[in-house]
């Protein structure tokens, strides 16, 4: 289950930087650790 989270995540990551959102990266990490 964490192998797949963390390749949803890196995908997310990747799709990030390419549309230029780089604001909805921490904000949504935050997030996630907090629950």
């Amino acid at each position: 289950m964490d192998s797949l989270y963390e390749r949803v995540r890196a995908i997310k990551d990747d799709m990030l930087e390419l549309t230029g959102t780089r604001e909805v990266g921490p904000a949504r990490e935050h997030a996630d650790s907090i629950g």
